[in-house]
C-alpha cells in the first residue's frame, strides 16, 4: 500500500476550499472558450469528491457539458461517493477508478492524456519512494497544454499515523531537480506558500508546454529524472529525521520548557514513526 489508511478524506458540502476554488479557477478559465469541444481532467486521490462539490456554483451548464472527468482513490467508498456527485454535475463523461496510487498508470495508460491534472492535500499521504515516478508519470499524461496542480499542506491540523508532510522550499528543490534532470534547464515554476487558519499550505503548478520537450524526450531522461529526484527526497527525508530525532532527544534529556513544547511532542512522535518508517529503521 502506498498511501495511508489513517487518512480520511475531507467532505463538507458548505465549504469551498481555497485549493479547490484555485482549480476550479483555472479549469473555468479554459472550458469557457466557446471554441473548446472537450476537456479531460483526471483527479487523482480525488477522496469524497470535495473538489466537485461546488463545481455547478463556478462553472455554467454549457461549459460543464465539456468535461470529460476522470477520478481515481484508492478507497472504494470514496470513490463511489465521488462518482455519485460526478453523475448529477451534467459532466460529457464520468469515470471514477479504485486502485493504488502506485498502480494508476494500469487504468491510465501510455496512451491517455488529460489537460488537467489534480493532487490535492495528498502528498504527505504518498509513499515518498514512489513520488519522483508519480510526477514524472502524470506529466507523461498531460497533453501538449495540459497543467499539472498540486497541493498540500506543511503541517496536518489533525495528525495521520505514517503521514510525511513537506515545506514549500523542500517541495521546490524537489521540483526544480525533477525537471533540471528532464533536460529542461529554462523553466523554474514556483512553489507558493500561503498562509491558512491553522498552518502554511503550498502549491505548485506544472505547465506541459513550457518544458518544451517532446515526450520521446522526457521519456528518454524519465528513468535518470527519477533516480536523481529519489536521492534528493532520500536525502531531504534523513534531514528531516535527524532534525527530529534531536528536539526529542532534547526533549527527552531537558523536559518541556513550555505548553507548546509540549503540544509539539505528540506531532514529533508522529512525525518520527513516519520518517523512521520511510528509512527503514523500524521494521515493521
Amino acid at each position: 500500500m502506498t498511501v495511508l489508511n489513517d487518512s480520511e478524506a475531507f467532505y463538507d458540502k458548505e465549504r469551498l476550499l481555497p485549493q479547490h476554488q484555485t482549480a476550479l479557477a483555472l479549469i473555468q478559465n479554459v472550458v469557457e472558450n466557446p471554441q473548446l469541444d472537450t476537456y479531460s481532467w483526471l483527479d487523482l486521490c480525488c477522496g469524497r469528491g470535495q473538489i466537485i462539490t461546488h463545481l455547478e456554483s463556478m462553472i455554467d451548464e454549457r461549459s460543464r457539458s465539456k468535461i470529460n472527468y476522470f477520478a481515481y482513490d484508492v478507497k472504494s467508498d470514496f470513490a463511489s461517493l465521488t462518482q455519485r456527485k460526478a453523475e448529477t454535475l451534467g459532466l460529457n463523461n464520468v469515470r471514477v477508478e479504485v486502485g493504488d496510487i502506485a498502480n494508476f498508470t494500469a487504468i491510465y495508460t501510455n496512451d491517455f492524456r488529460a489537460d488537467f491534472i489534480t493532487l490535492t492535500n495528498t502528498v504527505h499521504e504518498i509513499n515518498v519512494h514512489i513520488l519522483s515516478k508519480l510526477y514524472i508519470e502524470t506529466i507523461l499524461r498531460l497533453n501538449e497544454s495540459g497543467c499539472l496542480f498540486i497541493y498540500d499542506m506543511e503541517h496536518l491540523p489533525k495528525l495521520e499515523l505514517g503521514a510525511i508532510t513537506w515545506s514549500a522550499t523542500e517541495m521546490q528543490r524537489i521540483i526544480i531537480t525533477l525537471i533540471n534532470s528532464l533536460g529542461v534547464t529554462d523553466y523554474a515554476p514556483k512553489v507558493s506558500r500561503v498562509p491558512h487558519k491553522s498552518t502554511f499550505c503550498w502549491s505548485i503548478q506544472l505547465r506541459r508546454e513550457y518544458f518544451r520537450k517532446s515526450r520521446e524526450e522526457i521519456l528518454e531522461k524519465s528513468e535518470e529524472a527519477s533516480r536523481s529526484t529519489q536521492e534528493l527526497i532520500n536525502r531531504l527525508i534523513l534531514e528531516k529525521y535527524e532534525s527530529c530525532k534531536g528536539v526529542l532527544e532534547s526533549l527527552t534529556k531537558y523536559g518541556s520548557d513550555n505548553k507548546q513544547e509540549e503540544s509539539e511532542l505528540q506531532s514529533l512522535l508522529y512525525d518520527f514513526w513516519a520518517l523512521s518508517r520511510a528509512l527503514g529503521v523500524i521494521t515493521c
